[in-house]
C-alpha cells in the first residue's frame, strides 16, 4: 500500500509495521472526535455567551461536576451488562443523535435553556470520549505496544483542533452557529462508522476484554465491587496521582492565569500572548507527545516518567515561589511562573499521561475499564469542583495570593512523586502477580497443632482405606510418640493394605512393653503382606530375644514373610542376628535362579545396611538385568560410597538407566564421585554426559552444585545447556566467583542470540519455504531460555521464572507483554539496551541494529550465514540445523557452490538425515521426510521438528500390499501406525469401524498402554505406515512437555468425540429441580489438611509430595451447591476442573443421564485439558461441596511433575478403553482427529 509510511517514519513515530494499521485507525477515530469536539467546543462557548454571561459559568462547572460522576456510575454498571463494542456504540450514537437534538431544541428562539444544557452535554461527551478512546486502545494493543502507540495516537485530538480552528471561521460564516451541531453530528457518525470497521476487522482484539477476569482463571465470575477495587496497591497510586493532578491543574491555571493578569495589564498584549504561549505549547506537547513519549519511558523507565513531569514542574514552581518572595524583577518571576505552566501543559500531559495509562494497561481488562471510568468520571470532575471551592476560600478568606497558590501547588507535586515511585513498585508488583500461576515448588506441611493431630488420629481409625492410608504417609513424614496408640488401633483395621502400612509406621516406635500386642497381633493375622510387615517390629520389641522369635519364619514358604523376618533378623537381632541373616542371604545369592538373587537384593534395600556392600556388589554386575535392577534400587538405601562405581556402571545400559538415576537422586551424594569419574571418561557418550548433568541438578546437594559450576564452562553447547538448566534447578546462587562466570555466560548468550537474529534477517524470505526459517526461530527460543535461566542467578529467580514461563509458554499475547515489561523493571538501566531487542516482538532488523551496537558481526553475506551454521557457530551445532541447513542448500545450486562443508561427525549424521536409504529396491523415506509425516499428526503437530529427529529414525517404515493385513485382533499392541502413504480399513468382524488416509494413525492407545488388539488392521490399497514403538514414546513423553500434552489432547478430543457420537446405554433420566430453600454454606471451610487428603484420593495427584499437594490445596478453592444447581452447561468454555468432596454430581445431556459421580471424584477435567467446550452438563444431584482447580494450575503441576502427566494419560486411555468397549468402539478404530483432517492426504 502507497499510503504506508516508510521506515524512516515507522522509526520516528517508533511504530512496528503490523502496528501501523491499527494505530492509523485509533489516530483517525481519535482526530475525528477532536474535530467534532473541536465543533461542539465552539458552538457551546458561543451559544451560551448569547443567552447568558460569563458570570453563570461557574453553573456549568457545578451542573457537569455533578452530571459527570452520576453518568459515570451508569456506564460502569452498564459496563457488566453489555461487551465493549456495544456499549462503545451506545455512546458513540450519543455523541451523533445528541447534538442533531440540540440542534432542533435551539431553533425556538424563545429557548434559552438548551444552550445551558448543551454546554453540559459537551464536558460530559469530553469525558465518556476519553474514556471510550482509553479502553479502545487498550484492547487494541499490548502492553508493550501501548507505550509506542499511546502518545502517537493521543495526538490526534490535540491536532484535530488546528484544521477545525481554521474551519469555523468559515463554516460558521456559511451557515451560522447554530449549524455546527449539525457538522460536529456527522463527524462524530464517521467516527462510529470508523470504529464499526474496527469491530469487524480487529474482532478479537476489540472483545478481549469481555472474559472478566477476576476469577483468576477465566472463567467468568461477579463483577469487582469497588471496595475489593480500592484494595489494590496500584490502583489507589492511580486514582491518587489523577486526584493530585486535576489539582494541580486547577492551582497552576490560576496562579498562572493571575500573574498573566498582572504582568500583563493590557488587554491586547495578554491576548497575544496568550495565543502565542498556547500554540508554541501545543506544538511542543504534540511533538513531545508524538515522537518522545515512549522514548522517554524507555530511557526513563515507568517509574522515573511518573516522577519526571511533576520534579520539572516543581521546580519551576520553587524557583517562582523564591523569586516572589525576595522581590526579584517583575519579568523574571513571570517567566518562572510561565515555565511552569509550559512544563505542566507540555511534559505532564504528554509523558505522565502515557505512563499512567501503561500503569493501567498492566490490570487486568475489568478493572481497567472501571479504573478509567472512576478516574474519567467521577474522580477528575469531582475533585475539580472541590479544588475550584479550595481555590476560592484561598483567595477570599485567606487572601491567598499567586506564590501561596504555587506554594501549595509545590506540596501536592512533592506528594506526587513520591506516590510516583510507590506506583513503580506496585506495578512491577502487579506484573509479577499477572504471572503468578507459576512457581508451585511446594510448602511444608505443619502437622504440629492440635487440631491437625487429631484430624490425624481420626484418619487413621477411617473405615475408608484411602483416608487411613493419606493419613499413614503424612505420619511417615513427621512420626511422633503421641500417635503410636492411633498406630496400634490402625494395625486392627479392616483394609490389609492399611494394616501393613501401619505396621511399617509403628516398628520406628515398637519398644518392649508392645511385644504381647504385637506377638497377639502377629498370631491373628492371615495376611502375608501384614506379617511380613509386623515381624521387623516384634524383633525391635523383642530386643535381645529377636533371634529366637523371629529364626523360625526365615524358612517359611512364602517369601514375603521370609523377607521380612530376615529384615527384622538384621535389623534388630544384634550381631547374631545380622550374622544369621547375612548366611542366609548369601546362600540365597549364589542361587541359579534368578527370582532368587532378586529376593536378595530386595531384601538388602529392605534392610539398609551399608556393611552389606559385600553382597549386593555382585548383584549389581548380574547377567539378569532384573537382578541388577532390583539391586540398584536396594543400593539407594545403603548409603555405602563403595557401590557407586558399580551403580554408575549401569548408566551404559539404556534399559537400566532410569533405575540408576533415580537411585543418584535419592542415594545422597556419597555416590557422585564415581559419576563424575564416568563423565570425565564419557567423551563421545554426548547423551550419557548430559543425563549425568541432569543428575546432578536432581540431586541439589553441596557437592552437585560444586560439579555442576564446574561445567559451566564446556565447550559442547549442549552440555553447557544441560549444565546451566540443571543448576537452576538446584536453586543455584552463585558466589563472586560464580557471578563472573554467570555475567560472561549472559553476554555470550546474548551475542548468540543476535547472530541469530541476523541470520533470520540476511536469509529472510528465502528461507520461508525451507525448515531452515522455523529452525532458527526455534533456536532463538531456546537462547532466550537460557538467557532467563542465566538472569534468574542474579535476580530474584521466582520472579524470573515467572517471566520466562509467561514469555516462552503463554499464549497470551498480554501476558507476554507483561513479561517483557516485568523484565524491563527487573534489569539494571545497563542491561536494557544489551538484552531487552532480543526479547522484544518488533522487527527483526531493528532489533539487529540496537543490539549490533553492542554485539558487532560481519557484513550481511548469506553464504557466509549458512557456512557459519554449518560450522556450528554460536552453539547452533546440533544435528537437525545442520541436516536442514544441507537441505536448504539442496536445492539452491548457486549458493551451494559457494560453501565447502565440513566434515564431522555432526555433519555426517546430517547427510544421513537428509538422504532417502536404499533398501531392497524400495525407495525409503529420509529422516526429514519421516518428521514431516509425525508432524502431520495431531499428536505430534506441536512437538518440534528438532525433537522428532530424535525419535524418526527409530520408526520402522512398512509397505503393505493391498489387502495385506497390517494388524489382527487378539495380537499384543505395542506400536502406534502413521499412514504416510495409502488407506487402511478397520474393522471388527464384517463391521466397518473406519477408514483412514494419509496422516491418519491407529493404535495409538496401544503405545501408550500396550494391552491386546480388539479390532484388525487392513490395506486397502499398497500403503506405507511407519510404526514407532512405546518405548519411544515414552521416552518423548518423559522428555517433551509438547508430546505429553498433544498426546492429552488427543485423548480428551476422543473421549469427547466418543460421548457426542456414540449411544450410550440409558442409565436414567435428570431433571434440573432447585430446591425449594436455598442451603446455606457448610459453617465450617475444609482445613488445608482436608483439602490434602481430598487430593492424594484423587488418581492423578497420587504421585506428588505432600509439600505440593498443601500449596494445591492452598490454590484450591471450595464451591458450594444446593440440589439442583448447575455447576456448567453443555458448551460452555471449560479453564476449572473439580474434586468431588460431599454430594453427588449428575453428568446429563439436557434430561439424559450420563454418569452420576460421588466423592474422590473429578468432573470437568476434559475441557481443562484442552481449553475447549464442556460435552456435557453438570448438575447437582444432592447438596455438594467441591474443590476447584484452574486450568493455570493444573499446567503448571502437568509440565513440572512428569509422573502426574503420565498419570493423567493413563486414566484417559483406561478411560477410552472402557468406552469403547462398553460401547462397541474399536481401540485401533481411533483416527486421532478426524475432525481435523487426519484422513486428508
Amino acid at each position: 500500500m502507497h499510503w504506508l509510511p516508510t521506515n524512516l517514519t515507522l522509526r520516528w513515530l517508533n511504530l512496528e509495521p503490523d502496528e501501523i494499521r491499527p494505530a492509523a485507525l485509533c489516530f483517525a477515530i481519535s482526530f475525528t472526535w477532536g474535530f467534532a469536539q473541536m465543533l461542539s467546543w465552539t458552538a457551546a462557548s458561543t451559544l451560551f455567551l448569547q443567552h447568558y454571561n460569563a458570570a453563570q459559568l461557574p453553573f456549568i462547572s457545578i451542573a457537569s461536576a455533578v452530571l459527570i460522576p452520576l453518568s459515570g456510575l451508569v456506564y460502569i454498571k452498564l459496563r457488566g451488562k453489555l461487551r465493549f463494542s456495544h456499549q462503545f456504540m451506545v455512546f458513540a450514537a450519543l455523541f451523533v443523535l445528541m447534538p442533531v437534538l440540540f440542534r432542533f431544541l435551539l431553533a425556538g428562539d424563545a429557548l434559552r435553556w438548551p444552550s445551558l444544557a448543551f454546554y453540559v452535554w459537551y464536558y460530559m461527551e469530553l469525558a465518556f470520549a476519553a474514556l471510550l478512546m482509553d479502553s479502545f486502545v487498550n484492547r487494541m494493543f499490548n502492553l508493550r505496544q501501548t507505550k509506542r502507540v499511546f502518545g502517537p495516537i493521543a495526538t490526534g485530538s490535540d491536532l484535530a483542533g488546528i484544521p477545525a480552528g481554521f474551519l469555523i471561521g468559515v463554516l460558521v460564516g456559511y451557515s451560522g452557529v447554530e449549524n455546527l451541531l449539525l457538522m460536529a453530528a456527522a463527524t462524530s457518525a464517521v467516527a462510529l462508522l470508523l470504529f464499526s470497521h474496527a469491530t469487524r476487522a480487529y474482532k478479537v482484539r476489540v472483545e478481549s476484554g469481555d472474559v472478566q477476569m477476576d476469577d483468576a482463571d477465566g472463567d467468568g465470575g461477579t463483577a469487582i465491587s469497588l471496595r475489593t477495587l480500592l484494595k489494590n496497591p496500584l490502583v489507589l497510586a492511580i486514582l491518587a496521582i489523577q486526584a493530585l493532578s486535576e489539582l494541580n491543574v486547577e492551582f497552576i491555571n490560576n496562579a498562572f492565569y493571575s500573574q498573566t493578569e498582572q504582568y500583563l495589564s493590557q488587554p491586547e498584549a495578554m491576548a497575544a500572548f496568550l495565543g502565542t504561549f498556547f500554540a508554541i505549547a501545543s506544538i511542543v506537547s504534540a511533538t513531545v507527545q508524538m515522537l518522545a513519549s515512549s522514548r522517554l519511558m524507555r530511557v526513563f523507565g515507568i517509574g522515573g516518567c511518573l516522577v519526571l513531569g511533576p520534579s520539572l514542574v516543581a521546580l519551576t514552581l520553587l524557583a517562582f515561589v523564591a523569586s516572589s518572595w525576595v522581590g526579584a524583577a517583575p519579568a523574571f518571576v513571570f517567566a518562572c511562573m510561565a515555565g511552569a505552566k509550559f512544563v505542566q501543559y507540555t511534559v505532564m500531559v504528554s509523558v505522565d499521561d502515557a505512563a499512567r495509562f501503561t500503569l493501567v494497561r498492566s490490570l487486568p481488562p475489568i478493572i481497567q475499564d472501571r479504573v478509567l471510568a472512576i478516574s474519567g468520571t467521577v474522580l477528575s470532575p469531582v475533585v475539580g469542583g472541590l479544588s475550584g471551592l479550595a481555590l476560592l476560600g484561598m483567595i477570599h478568606l485567606l487572601g491567598a495570593e499567586a506564590a501561596g497558590i504555587a506554594a501549595v501547588a509545590t506540596g501536592s507535586l512533592i506528594v506526587v512523586i513520591f506516590i510516583g515511585r510507590l506506583a513503580a513498585r506496585a506495578y512491577s508488583a502487579n506484573l509479577k502477580h499477572v504471572l503468578s500461576e507459576r512457581a508451585i515448588s511446594g510448602v511444608e506441611l505443619p502437622l504440629n497443632d492440635p487440631g491437625t493431630a487429631q484430624m490425624l488420629v481420626n484418619m487413621l481409625s477411617d473405615a475408608d482405606p484411602r483416608t487411613a492410608m493419606c493419613g499413614l504417609d503424612l505420619l511417615s513424614r513427621q512420626p511422633r510418640a503421641e500417635f503410636k496408640p492411633a498406630l496400634a488401633q490402625a494395625l486392627r483395621h479392616a483394609d490389609a493394605g492399611v494394616r501393613a502400612r501401619a505396621a511399617m509406621a509403628f516398628q520406628d516406635q515398637a519398644a518392649p512393653a508392645d511385644l504381647a500386642t504385637l506377638q497377639e497381633t502377629l498370631r491373628l493375622e492371615s495376611d502375608p503382606n501384614v506379617i511380613a510387615a509386623l515381624l521387623p517390629s516384634v524383633g525391635r520389641a523383642a530386643g535381645n530375644e529377636c533371634a529366637p522369635l523371629l529364626r523360625g519364619y526365615v524358612e517359611n514358604a512364602d517369601e514375603r514373610v521370609a523377607q521380612g523376618a530376615l529384615v527384622g533378623l538384621a535389623r534388630h537381632g544384634g550381631a547374631d542376628g545380622m550374622d544369621s541373616a547375612g548366611r542366609k542371604l548369601e546362600q540365597l545369592q549364589m542361587a541359579h535362579d534368578p527370582a532368587r538373587r532378586a529376593f536378595v537384593a530386595e531384601t538388602l534395600g529392605k534392610i539398609g545396611a551399608s556393611s552389606l556392600d559385600g553382597l549386593i556388589v555382585p548383584l549389581l554386575k548380574d547377567e539378569d538385568l532384573e537382578v541388577r535392577r532390583k539391586a540398584i534400587q536396594a543400593a539407594r538405601y545403603l548409603h555405602n560410597p563403595l557401590l557407586g562405581a558399580p551403580v554408575v556402571e549401569n548408566l551404559t545400559e539404556p534399559e537400566l538407566r532410569p533405575t540408576v538415576v533415580e537411585t543418584l537422586i535419592e542415594g545422597s551424594e556419597v555416590l557422585l564421585p564415581p559419576v563424575d569419574e564416568l563423565y570425565e571418561h564419557s567423551q563421545d557418550m554426548l547423551e550419557l554426559r548430559a543425563m549425568i548433568l541432569q543428575i546432578y541438578g536432581r540431586v541439589k546437594t553441596a557437592e552437585g552444585i560444586r560439579l555442576l559450576e564446574r561445567r559451566l564452562e564446556e565447550t559442547e553447547p549442549e552440555l553447557q545447556h544441560e549444565a546451566i538448566m540443571a543448576l537452576a534447578h538446584s536453586s543455584y546462587r552463585p558466589g563472586d566467583a560464580g557471578r563472573r562466570i554467570i555475567e560472561g555466560l549472559i553476554l555470550r548468550y546474548a551475542g548468540y542470540a543476535t547472530w541469530l537474529l541476523r541470520c533470520i534477517m540476511e536469509i529472510g524470505p528465502a528461507g520461508d519455504q525451507s525448515l531452515l526459517q522455523p529452525t532458527l526461530w526455534r533456536e532463538l527460543r531456546k537462547k532466550q531460555g537460557v538467557l532467563f535461566t542465566l538472569l534468574g542467578f542474579l535476580y530474584p529467580s521466582d520472579v524470573m521464572r515467572f517471566i520466562r514461563f509467561a514469555f516462552l509458554n503463554s499464549k497470551s499475547e498480554d501476558k507476554v507483554a507483561a513479561a517483557i515489561e516485568l523484565l524491563e523493571s527487573m534489569l539494571a538501566r545497563s542491561g536494557h539496551a544489551p538484552l531487552l531487542p532480543i526479547f522484544e516482538g518488533t522487527l527483526v532488523e531493528r532489533r539487529v541494529a540496537e543490539l549490533e551496537k553492542h554485539y558487532p558481526g560481519r557484513a550481511p553475506d548469506l553464504a557466509q550465514r549458512l557456512r557459519e551454521l554449518l560450522a556450528g557457530d554460536c552453539a547452533s551445532g546440533n544435528r537437525w540445523v545442520a541436516a536442514v541447513t544441507l537441505d536448504f542448500l539442496h536445492s539452491r545450486a548457486e549458493l551451494a557452490s559457494q560453501i565447502e562443508v565440513p566434515e564431522n561427525p555432526r555433519i555426517s549424521i546430517a547427510r544421513a538425515w537428509i538422504e532417502p536409504p536404499a533398501a531392497g529396491g524400495v525407495s525409503c523415506m529420509s529422516v526429514l521426510q519421516r518428521v514431516a509425516a509425525l508432524k502431520r499428526t495431531p499428536i505430534f503437530a506441536d512437538v518440534p521438528e528438532e525433537v522428532l529427529s530424535d525419535f524418526a529414525p527409530e520408526a520402522v517404515e512398512t509397505v503393505f500390499a493391498a489387502s495385506a493385513p497390517i494388524i489382527r485382533t487378539g495380537e499384543m499392541g505395542h506400536t502406534l501406525g502413521v499412514i504416510v502413504e495409502g488407506s487402511v480399513r478397520i474393522f471388527r468382524g464384517r463391521q466397518t469401524l473406519a477408514e483412514l488416509g494419509v496422516g491418519g494413525v491407529f493404535g495409538e492407545l496401544a503405545a501408550l498402554s500396550p494391552e491386546p488388539r480388539t479390532a484388525n488392521v487392513t490395506a486397502i490399497e499398497s500403503t506405507r505406515v511407519l510404526e514407532l514403538n512405546a518405548a519411544a514414546v515414552e521416552r518423548m513423553i518423559e522428555t517433551r512437555d509438547e508430546a505429553a500434552k498433544g498426546i492429552i489432547q488427543v485423548l480428551c478430543q476422543r473421549i469427547q468425540t466418543t460421548i457426542r457420537e456414540k449411544t450410550f446405554e440409558d442409565t436414567g433420566t435428570f431433571r434440573v429441580q432447585r430446591a425449594a430453600a436455598s442451603r446455606k454454606a457448610p459453617a465450617r471451610m475444609l482445613q488445608e489438611l482436608e483439602k490434602v487428603v481430598w487430593l492424594k484420593k484423587v488418581e492423578i495427584f497420587g504421585s506428588l509430595s505432600d509439600t505440593i499437594l498443601l500449596h494445591l490445596a492452598r490454590l484450591a478453592t471450595e464451591q458450594w451447591l444446593d440440589a439442583g444447581d448447575t455447576l456448567f452447561e453443555k458448551g460452555d468454555l471449560g479453564t476449572s476442573m473439580y474434586v468431588i468432596v460431599e454430594g453427588e454430581i449428575a453428568v446429563h445431556d439436557e434430561d439424559r443421564l450420563i454418569a452420576t459421580l460421588h466423592p474422590g471424584e473429578i468432573v470437568g477435567e476434559l475441557a481443562l485439558l484442552t481449553s475447549e467446550v464442556r460435552s456435557s452438563s453438570i448438575s447437582a444431584k444432592t447438596p455438594a461441596r467441591l474443590l476447584k482447580i484452574t486450568q493455570s494450575v493444573m499446567q503448571e503441576l502437568m509440565w513440572d511433575h512428569h509422573r502426574l502427566t503420565r498419570g493423567i494419560i493413563q486414566i484417559l486411555v483406561t478411560r477410552l478403553r472402557t468406552m469403547m468397549t462398553a460401547h462397541t468402539i474399536d481401540d485401533a478404530a481411533g483416527v486421532v482427529d478426524q475432525g481435523n483432517g487426519a484422513n486428508q492426504p
